[in-house]
């Protein structure tokens, strides 16, 4: 079910970032960690502070979202990684440090995201379907495996081998 939650979450995100641009992001004093949604893409951004900017005491971890028109990212990683090779297919990894920060910025077009996302919930489908199937088969007296009517030898499949295993065993799908 959260699989499911996830994708759909995904999805929602995705439409609404040609719309709004989301961001969620953590600070702590010296690291951040923050995501965007933006124009079909998500950056996935982690810096820390350095030198005499970094504090010896993390403050407490205190997590923000907001929400602005949509830029993109083009234009920000043009700036802040010059030089540096162009995005491909969507997909970004940079690294850029200075005397205060360091950090490294990764983005991945968002069909790309929904995909894995979709993956879960369809393996969930794939796995209900099956255990679905198998107790049918049992509860009707076919073989659990291939389907084989096994009224006349209901111990063992003589179509595929299996050893039967009886009809209460088989755990209800949830």
């Amino acid at each position: 079910m959260v699989s499911l939650l996830l994708f759909v979450g995904a999805v929602g995100a995705w439409m609404g970032s040609y719309t709004w641009e989301f961001e969620v992001w953590r600070e702590t004093t010296p690291d951040y960690q923050g995501i965007k949604i933006s124009l079909g893409e998500m950056e996935v951004e982690l810096g820390q502070t350095t030198g005499h900017f970094a504090s010896t005491r993390p403050d407490p971890a205190e997590w923000h979202w907001g929400t602005r028109l949509p830029r993109g990212f083009a234009r920000e990683l043009a700036r802040d990684f010059a030089g540096s090779h162009a995005p491909v297919a969507g997909f970004f990894v940079g690294r850029a440090s200075g005397n205060m920060f360091s950090y490294t910025v990764i983005v991945f077009p968002m069909p790309f995201v929904v995909t894995l996302l979709a993956l879960l919930p369809l393996g969930d489908l794939i796995r209900y379907r099956r255990r679905r199937r198998r107790l049918r088969r049992a509860k009707s007296g076919c073989c659990t495996h291939c389907g084989y009517d096994l009224r006349a030898t209901p111990d063992q499949c003589p179509e595929c081998g299996r050893v039967q295993v009886a009809p209460a065993k088989i755990e209800e799908p949830v």
